[in-house]
C-alpha cells in the first residue's frame, strides 16, 4: 500500500513541476511583447517601417 501512495505523491509533484514549467513558458512568451518603453517609442509603433510619426 505504501508504494502506491508514494507513487501518487510523486506523480502529484511532477504535475506541480509541469505547472511551474508552463508558467515559465508563459513569461518567456511575454518577453517577446514590446516593453512599455518600446511600445511608447513611435519607431516601435510603426514597426520601423513606413512613415515615422515624429518626422
Amino acid at each position: 500500500m505504501k508504494n502506491i501512495r508514494e507513487r501518487q505523491r510523486q506523480r502529484g509533484d511532477m504535475k506541480k513541476d509541469n505547472r511551474e514549467k508552463d508558467e515559465k513558458n508563459e513569461t518567456r512568451k511575454g518577453a517577446s511583447r514590446p516593453s512599455p518603453l518600446q511600445a511608447l517609442s513611435p519607431c516601435w509603433a510603426a514597426n520601423c517601417y513606413g512613415p515615422r510619426p515624429f518626422l
